[in-house]
């Protein structure tokens, strides 16, 4: 039954919309879609990016594996309402996570063009002061 344009729409009337990403615009808004969008894809992409700028065969596949991860976890998340299971919600930052450090991992080979297999604690600054045999460098 059509409705008058002056009411407003519900996502409960929408229960039998198959993709979740309209739910999304309908509760959210568009800028609230784009965000979700953004925090599901960009992980991906930039752990596949690290995956093809490490030089180390153990780095490139993780960062391969990770990235691929999220991005199907991602795109599925685009056609059905994962954010609402716990696992996914508990597990996806997980990815998000790994995401980034294989990114910090990626980006200190690069610079230092030192496989990470082969950096050591001692190898780096912190604050400005060179960390020596493992020494704390709070003081």
């Amino acid at each position: 039954m059509p409705r008058p344009p002056s009411q407003t729409l519900s996502p409960m009337d929408f229960s039998d919309l198959a993709r979740a990403f309209f739910a999304l615009l309908l509760t959210l808004g568009l800028v609230g879609l784009l965000a979700v969008t953004i925090y599901l894809l960009v992980p991906g992409v930039t752990a596949i990016m690290a995956a093809r700028a490490a030089s180390n065969p153990q780095l490139k596949s993780l960062a391969g594996a990770v990235g691929a991860g999220a991005l199907v976890a991602g795109i599925c998340s685009l056609t059905f309402d994962s954010l609402s299971f716990p696992v996914f919600a508990l597990t996806y930052p997980v990815l998000v996570g790994l995401g980034g450090a294989v990114w910090i991992m990626t980006k200190t080979e690069i610079k230092t063009n030192v496989p990470t297999s082969q950096t050591r604690i001692d190898d780096f600054e912190a604050d400005g002061r060179k960390l020596l045999g493992g020494q704390p460098w709070i003081q």
